[in-house]
């Protein structure tokens, strides 16, 4: 991690006015982890150099997910740096949609989770940040004016080491930038939630 990075991005056509879409890892099986951990390491500012417009990176035929979300990207730092919020807004809002059945579960464990911060009398604020680095519950203290703790909710997805990478990168940059954490794996909430519950009082009274 570094205050500024400078990310370049250096593709242009060939002589024969074709774009060459070779773009080694990122157009393997999990290239878009790889890609988020990338943009991903500035505490401050990132500088996004590229020797195209994201308009004339056509991606949507290809069948891997990295090169379509380097667009998106793109697209995003285009917006922010032409002052066009709304539209920077909608690329972050399209790229936070999560398949339908992961997010109802997760929608539910932090509605538990929530209530039972809420009976012990806990501010709790929801959905802070957004996309792959956003945390889902933040308990807030009024007298400090400010987050004692904020609670990731997990769906134990930890088959693939893609998964496990993921967990250490989300951690350590929201970590990076002064947040407590603690992440709630549903299988942990559902045997025993008084346990879990322990934990938490005890990582917000510290």
């Amino acid at each position: 991690e570094r205050d500024i990075i400078i990310f370049s991005m250096g593709y242009a056509k060939g002589p024969d006015g074709i774009l060459r879409r070779q773009f080694g890892w990122l157009n393997n099986d999990g290239g878009q982890n790889r890609l988020n951990v990338a943009i991903s390491r500035a505490k401050k500012k990132i500088y996004f150099v590229s020797s195209m417009y994201p308009e004339e990176f056509k991606v949507e035929d290809l069948s891997s997910t990295g090169p379509k979300l380097l667009k998106d990207y793109m697209s995003y730092c285009r917006y922010v740096s032409t002052n066009k919020v709304d539209l920077a807004k909608q690329v972050l809002n399209k790229l936070h949609i999560k398949e339908d059945s992961i997010y109802q579960d997760v929608s539910e464990l932090t509605e538990a989770i929530k209530k039972r911060l809420e009976r012990n009398n806990y501010q709790v604020k929801t959905s802070i940040g957004v996309g792959s680095y956003s945390i889902n519950l933040a308990v807030f203290d009024e007298t400090s004016n400010e987050f004692k703790l904020g609670i990731i909710c997990d769906m134990d997805n930890l088959k693939k080491i893609d998964s496990r990478r993921d967990l250490v990168h989300q951690d350590k940059y929201l970590t990076a930038r002064k947040w407590k954490l603690y992440r709630v794996f549903a299988s942990n909430w559902y045997s025993d939630p008084n346990g879990e519950m322990r934990k938490i009082r005890e990582l917000i009274k510290s």
